[in-house]
């Protein structure tokens, strides 16, 4: 529903029907992924520039929503917006069903791809959830923090490298990064040493 809302407001926009346009803005709901960026060109598109700034800048400061393609569009505004004599849209920029737009960039299959191997390694049998708490789109760096629970409530932390998909483990206690063959090795160590039950991570 969101992102036809999206889109009956880009054409009553376009129709010079500005209270509609809004109703259908509006209706989109905020939390909604797109419902940001249209509401900024909203305001944009009616001579709101200052209102319509601030939002790009929030967008544009969000690095968790940087995957979306929208959030160039978004930091492209909020440059041009800064000049001393921006031009102004003048509609809302989202051609629903366009095959040219794409919602999101290639990041989706590395996550996928990450997914997998989670899946696959042996201490994560009895999975019972994964979460990617950092990607390289919010931390500017080229590894993702993967965070992965046990149906026994064990936490496990990994560095995953976007370029390699080379796993290594992150103990959060010590914050340490280990290969997954010093972090097997020191387990086997600790269990033969009589530590049974390794610590939660």
């Amino acid at each position: 529903m969101g992102d036809r809302a999206c889109a009956y407001a880009a054409n009553y926009l376009k129709l010079k029907q500005l209270d509609k346009a809004r109703s259908f803005v509006d209706s989109i709901r905020k939390g909604y992924y797109i419902y940001d960026y249209a509401l900024a060109n909203y305001n944009e598109s009616v001579g709101n520039k200052n209102e319509a700034y601030k939002i790009y800048r929030e967008i544009k400061n969000n690095k968790s929503i940087k995957h979306y393609a929208y959030y160039k569009l978004a930091v492209s505004r909020f440059q041009e917006l800064g000049k001393t004599n921006p031009k102004l849209l003048n509609e809302i920029y989202f051609p629903t069903r366009n095959p040219s737009f794409e919602i999101a960039d290639s990041d989706n299959e590395n996550r996928t791809k990450i997914f997998n191997l989670m899946e696959k390694l042996p201490e994560n049998q009895k999975w019972a959830g994964t979460r990617i708490v950092e990607s390289p789109q919010e931390n500017d760096k080229n590894y993702y923090w993967v965070r992965v629970e046990t149906e026994q409530k064990k936490k496990f932390n990994y560095y995953i490298y976007k370029e390699t998909f080379e796993i290594k483990f992150l103990d959060t206690i010590k914050n340490k990064l280990m290969t997954l063959e010093e972090w097997r090795k020191k387990i086997k160590t600790a269990y033969n040493s009589g530590f049974k039950k390794w610590r939660k991570m």
